[in-house]
This record gives structure tokens, C-alpha cells and sequence, in this order.
């Protein structure tokens, strides 16, 4: 079965919009003058991050110092680890980005470096340069007269130069550069700039920042020089960051009700599932239901096997999740509001939903026959009414998709690279969703009594519309 349909984004649809003109300004040389804790690190890091995978070019990293350049990599840490997640969900394959405390190398063999600045260092590394935070620099015109050669040469090729700071006085090389430097695209956000521009804060009480919250992430219509060929999964996007979301709350809903001792203690027993970080209320008592997919398969159909598990014969299962579902039917336009509606104060998005709400469980086993591939994925729910209420929903995901209901509970995709065939049976507080490449191959997956209109259908290739399961590798829970 071939990939569904998705939305296509970009990552940086989810910046604000000052965040995202830095990003976006593909000129050679950018300079940008900002106020403190606006996100300009962060819209650096994505930056940086899709620039590396684009073109294969290394980044070097000079911070003012050494706890600085950490606390920078930490931000290209998390970027690196999304883009990776969404390109193994893409490929198939691991893509699995290696991460130490100064550098992240992709696959690809491409870095980014992170290193406290000196004119030594700057010398030492020849690739794309970043200079962060560069009025705070110890000797910043040495930095400059060590590195522009480098960056200029055009023997190196075309190498970018990316310099960001807060001002640190009209004598300093930053401000000179800013004021004189010739060839730089200059940036300006001032905290009352990046505030009407939805930053979330408190000038005059200085307030801490919480994630600010664009009024929605869905794709604007495309401009003129904006890039195309960095596409996006938006609901495997969801599924990833759902813990970075929704963990602040879960933290703060520990810390009001049971204080701080609470806190420590889940770094021992760690949330569940994605649902326990959506409604912090079920934490620790009410975890997810072992939900069990029994195989009747037939005709060569049989579960792919777990390949880490010493019995050939026990096959892979995955577990998708509250956050997750929510993902794809938001991408998919079932859930329709924006997800920023009913945010709380230490959320950027609303992962509650009354369609996902009452998930208990569930448990996704792939199926394969030579070169086709199917799936039986069964869901708990807390009440027959939230069963009831899933399966029609997606129900209308699968038809936003280009499937035909032929009975009740049967779809078929017909034609073309996405064609299908799916079966969504809701028996009590439970649904059990069947995928293979035709009508007639269900019945042979998962011993579905499918309707006497399957004989005119033909095989073909087809995959499940759902995404599959991702999970950061540095999250508060499981992204089940």
C-alpha cells in the first residue's frame, strides 16, 4: 500500500512571522539586530537545520561561550530530531540524526558545530558560519577578521554568514557591522515588534515567556520567494511535538496539585501515554488498556514480525495514541477549529477533542503478502458512544481521501496511486479498522465477511491513511 494523501507544510509555518522572514530571507549574508528571549535562536536552529539537509554544506555554531554554544545546540537538537522523525516516516528507514552535547551529524555525514568563540576556532572549521549572540563576543574584531576571509573566499564556494544579537552598545563590532557592513539583508525586532506579532509576554510586568501561539499552523497560500522543496507532514509534525505542548501543563498540573515532590517523582514514573499529558488528571491511575489484535489471517497474509524480538513468530505491534489520532484528523480537516483554540496557559496547542477524548487504547499490527502490505488496527474507547463517535470520523477521513462507502463500514479508494480498501467495524466500546490492497484481501486479513460488490474490485496498492507512530527521543511520555 502506497503513501496517503497529506497536507504538505513547511516547519516554519509554525514561527511567528518575524521568525519566519529571517528563516525565509535566502540571501547570502543576514544580520539581525533583536531583543532578548523572542525566539531568534530558534528560527536560527530551523534555519540552519533545513539548510544543512538541503544543500550538504556544514554549519559552524560561535557562541560567546561555552554554555552558550550548549544551550544553542540544544535548540538544533530538537529540530534535528523532528526533521529526522518526519523523514524516517517518509522513507521507511531510520534517519536517526547522531547527537552529542556540541554537534548533531545527519545521516548524510553533513554537521553542525556548536563551539565558544576564538579567532583559533574560527580558523579551524571551514563551512556555512553562524555567529550567535555576537556583540557578547570576548573579542569580537578579531572573531571578524579571522572568519570574513574564510566566508568570502570564493575558492570555499558561496558560504552563508548568519550573525544575530541583542545590542550590547554603539562600540562594537556587531554595531558596526550593522550600521556599515556591506552586502547584509538586515533584521530588526524589537520585543514590542515581536509582541504585536503574537509573541507571548508581559512587557511591563517582564513576565516569563511562554511558547507564543500563531492563530493557526495551517499553510498559507505560497509567496514569491518562499522555497517549495521542503514539504511537510503537519500531522506527523502534531504527533512529535505533542509532548513539548502539552508537558509544561503536565508539569504545572503536578506541581498545583501535589507540589514539587510530584514533579520529581514522574521522573520516575513516567507518564503512559500522550493521553495522561493531554487530561493530567488520569496520571497515575488511569493508564492505557493492553489491547490484543488476534490474527486470522489467510491465503499468505501474515503479521510482519517484531525483528527484535527472539520468537519469529510474534509480530510487530505499535501503539498510535490520543495525540497522534488527533494529528491526523486535524491534518485531514475532520477536526476543523484552529489548535490554538482552548489553549491553556503552558500550551501553544489544544490537543483535546471530544472525537479523541475517550481513547483507552489501542494496538496496530501490519500485515504483509509478498510485496502488498494491509493492517488491523483495533482502538478501546472509554463508552460505546466514544467508539461510535471515532468510527465516524473516520469514516469521513477515509472519504476526504477519495474513498466510496460500498456498505456500511466497507470503503474503497478506486483508482490511481492511492487506491484501497478499509473496513471499520465499531462493536461496543471498540473499533477495529481493517486495510489491505482490495475488498477481497480483507477477508483474508483479518477474516472479514466483506459485501458481495468486492468481486468487481482489482488489487492494487494502498497503505494506511493513518500516520504511523513517532516518538521524540527526549519527551516527558510516550507518544502513545
Amino acid at each position: 500500500m502506497k503513501k496517503p494523501p497529506h497536507l504538505q507544510a513547511t516547519p516554519f509555518d509554525l514561527l511567528l512571522p518575524y521568525q519566519r522572514q529571517w528563516v525565509m530571507d535566502r540571501a547570502r549574508f543576514k544580520i539581525w539586530l533583536k531583543s532578548r528571549q523572542i525566539g531568534g535562536s530558534l528560527a536560527a536552529a530551523f534555519e540552519i537545520v533545513a539548510d544543512a539537509l538541503e544543500t550538504g554544506v556544514d554549519w559552524i555554531v560561535l557562541s560567546a561561550g561555552e554554555r552558550q554554544a550548549l544551550e544553542f545546540m540544544q535548540k538544533v537538537h530538537r529540530v534535528a530530531s523532528i526533521f529526522g522523525d518526519a523523514i524516517a516516516a517518509e522513507t521507511g528507514q531510520p534517519w536517526n540524526p547522531g547527537l552529542k552535547a556540541e554537534s548533531v551529524t545527519f545521516p548524510t555525514g553533513v554537521r553542525i558545530l556548536a563551539l565558544p568563540a576564538n579567532p583559533g576556532t574560527a580558523r579551524g572549521y571551514s563551512g556555512n558560519l553562524l555567529l550567535d549572540e555576537f556583540a557578547f563576543h570576548r573579542d569580537p574584531s578579531a572573531i571578524w577578521a579571522a572568519v570574513f576571509p574564510i566566508i568570502s573566499n570564493p575558492l570555499k564556494g558561496a558560504l552563508k554568514l548568519r550573525i544575530i544579537s541583542t545590542p550590547a552598545g554603539l562600540n562594537s563590532k556587531f554595531a558596526d557591522l550593522w550600521k556599515t557592513g556591506a552586502d547584509f539583508s538586515r533584521h530588526k525586532t524589537d520585543i514590542y515588534t515581536a509582541r504585536d506579532n503574537g509573541l507571548d509576554i508581559d512587557i511591563e510586568l517582564g513576565a516569563d515567556l511562554v511558547p507564543a501561539r500563531p492563530a493557526d499552523i495551517r499553510p498559507p497560500p505560497r509567496v514569491v520567494g518562499e522555497p517549495t522543496d521542503r514539504g511537510f507532514n503537519v500531522g506527523l509534525f502534531l504527533s512529535i511535538y505533542a509532548p513539548y505542548s502539552e508537558g509544561p501543563a503536565f508539569v504545572s498540573h503536578l506541581e498545583e496539585t501535589d507540589g514539587w515532590e510530584a514533579v520529581d517523582a514522574a521522573y520516575d514514573d513516567r507518564p503512559a501515554s500522550t493521553a495522561q499529558l493531554i487530561h493530567p488528571e488520569r496520571y497515575p491511575d488511569v493508564g492505557p488498556l493492553e489491547v490484543t489484535v488476534e490474527d486470522r489471517s489467510s491465503d499468505g497474509w501474515a503479521p510482519i514480525p517484531d525483528d527484535g524480538n527472539e520468537s519469529e513468530d510474534e509480530p510487530r505491534t505499535e501503539t498510535i495514541g490520543e495525540a497522534t489520532l488527533f494529528g491526523t484528523l486535524w491534518a485531514n480537516g475532520v477536526i476543523d477549529r484552529p489548535l490554538t483554540e482552548g489553549a491553556g496557559e503552558h500550551s501553544p496547542y489544544n490537543y483535546s477533542h471530544p472525537i479523541t477524548d475517550g481513547w483507552a487504547g489501542d494496538t496496530f499490527v501490519a500485515y504483509e503478502n509478498g510485496d502488498e502490505t494491509g493492517h488491523v488496527w483495533t482502538l478501546a474507547w472509554d463508552s460505546e458512544a466514544d467508539a461510535e463517535r471515532f468510527a465516524a470520523a473516520y469514516g469521513e477521513l477515509l472519504e476526504r481521501n477519495g474513498a466510496t462507502e460500498l456498505e456500511d463500514g466497507f470503503y474503497r479508494i478506486p483508482d490511481e496511486e492511492f487506491a484501497g480498501a478499509y473496513h471499520v467495524d465499531h462493536a461496543g466500546d471498540a473499533v477495529t479498522i481493517v486495510g489491505g490492497p482490495t475488498v477481497e484481501a480483507l477477508a483474508e486479513i483479518h477474516d472479514v465477511e466483506t459485501p458481495a460488490s468486492s468481486a468487481a474490485t482489482s488489487r492494487s496498492p494502498s497503505t494506511p491513511t493513518s500516520p504511523a507512530p513517532a516518538q521524540p527521543a527526549a519527551s516527558a511520555a510516550t507518544a502513545r
